[in-house]
């Protein structure tokens, strides 16, 4: 959704790129913006009518059973932190909703995302995740930390 002029323009060119990748996509104005969800505001959007949610754990679960994988990469984790509305708003959106993306920004933006059992989150916060299973707030793994930084595809070079 593009609430700025500028952000309008780069809507246009996430249209293109959605063209050019087979995505059927419609790009709708403020007033079908909020025909089709009342409580969105901005000047446009795109609606993409194959977006989903999908379940995570199955899908990594998936991949995990397929053989030959070659990881040649390493994942530094970021921890996404959401905010779940209650039961009594999970009809406050019905469809995926993103900022168009900044790329200034690394992320995405705050976003309200509709989960597999019926509610609504709304986030992410990005945190560096300083150990691969640290979930926990503050968990840091010092050899976690030292793996991230020994990566040669970390850095800007």
């Amino acid at each position: 959704m593009a609430t700025s002029a500028v952000e309008l323009e780069r809507l246009v060119l996430l249209e293109e790129r959605a063209v050019v990748h087979g995505l059927d996509c419609e790009r709708v104005d403020r007033a079908e913006l909020n025909r089709r969800e009342p409580n969105v505001r901005g000047l446009g959007a795109l609606f993409i009518p194959s977006t989903g949610i999908v379940d995570y754990p199955e899908v990594a679960r998936k991949l995990a059973e397929i053989a030959g994988m070659d990881i040649d990469v390493q994942i530094i984790p970021f921890r996404g932190e959401y905010f779940e509305l209650p039961d009594t708003k999970s009809d406050y959106v019905s469809h995926l909703t993103y900022p168009v993306p900044d790329p200034t920004l690394a992320f995405l933006g705050v976003h309200l995302t509709t989960t597999i059992n019926g509610g609504i989150t709304v986030g992410p916060n990005a945190v560096l995740g300083l150990a691969r299973e640290g979930y926990p707030k503050f968990s840091v793994d010092l050899k976690d930390v030292g793996r991230y930084l020994r990566f040669p595809g970390c850095g800007s070079g």
